[in-house]
């Protein structure tokens, strides 16, 4: 993945950059898409976190969109911000971008933790549809939190969306290896130095760090998205066969000849445009159900 402007390192997760060299080149992702036209965005605390609101344009809409970020060690609400708000567009829902703490200095399970206070203050205030969506590591946090969410008898989001998702800290699957030639921007070697400082001393078969190994069953719609060329293709089938074997109304998109978490170029290669155009249909319609069957909500 590369920075529109040219200012800064281009991000890879290969192993050729250090955590320290890592971190202020993915703050360049944000240049990758367009700024979306008409969305409002301002701040939010929730708790001690750091949030950011976009409002597509118009009216406020019933609705919202929790969103996470990738990285899980690197990544911001600022180099988000614009793939928030095309996801808003995309959905015409409100998203909520959550600024979730950041490995090694919160190891896991800080980030879903995070995720989970979020989403549990929503309800809280009466915010209803939520749905939850991320992109990469952001995917995996999104997975796990509604496993977590279940777990905890907490009444489940409308329905979820992940893109090029990473729910395998083990980091296995054919597609580590056959699409090592064709990922440009992610590697198995760069996936294991970064789930050395997400994990520290936590064991990567964790079902809540590679919800590939959970039991998923009784999780609500889930889309997961992902990209042809890319070595976590297998994370995403592997998620959707089984999500599938539990039981969860599950839709694999998978779009050829594309790079890891492509929909960040939203606005910028039509690729991108096209799946987040389904993924704010598969959103939205799912919100839409569970809006007429709620009492309620804003």
């Amino acid at each position: 993945m590369s920075r529109a402007d040219g200012d800064a390192p281009l991000l890879r997760i290969d192993g050729s950059m250090s955590l320290a060299e890592q971190r202020p080149a993915a703050e360049g992702l944000v240049f990758l898409a367009t700024e979306p036209a008409g969305v409002r965005y301002h701040d939010e605390l929730a708790g001690t976190l750091a949030c950011l609101w976009a409002e597509p344009p118009g009216p406020r809409p019933r609705g919202v969109v929790q969103y996470l970020h990738g990285g899980y060690a690197m990544c911001s609400l600022e180099s988000h911000r614009r793939i928030a708000g095309h996801v808003a567009c995309a959905t015409g829902m409100r998203v909520l971008l959550v600024g979730y703490r950041l490995a090694p200095e919160h190891p896991f399970p800080a980030a879903i933790d995070d995720s989970v206070t979020v989403y549990r203050g929503l309800l809280d205030q009466g915010i209803e549809p939520i749905a939850l969506a991320g992109e990469s590591a952001g995917g995996g946090i999104a997975v796990a939190t509604l496993l977590a969410l279940r777990d905890r008898g907490v009444a489940l989001p409308a329905a979820a969306a992940v893109m090029s998702p990473w729910v395998d800290m083990t980091v296995s699957g054919p597609s580590m290896t056959d699409n090592a030639p064709t990922d440009l921007f992610v590697s198995a070697d760069g996936l294991r130095a970064l789930a050395r400082h997400v994990l520290g001393d936590a064991d990567p078969r964790d079902p809540l760090a590679s919800p590939i190994l959970a039991d998923l069953s009784g999780l609500p719609a889930l889309l997961v998205q992902a990209a042809g060329d890319e070595v976590l293709l297998d994370d995403a089938r592997r998620l959707t066969a089984a999500a599938r074997a539990a039981g969860v109304d599950v839709t694999y998109d998978c779009t050829e000849g594309m790079q890891h978490a492509f929909q960040l170029a939203a606005g910028n290669l039509p690729a991108a445009d096209q799946a987040l155009a389904r993924l704010g249909g598969f959103l939205r319609a799912r919100a839409d159900d569970a809006g007429s069957a709620s009492v309620g909500g804003v």
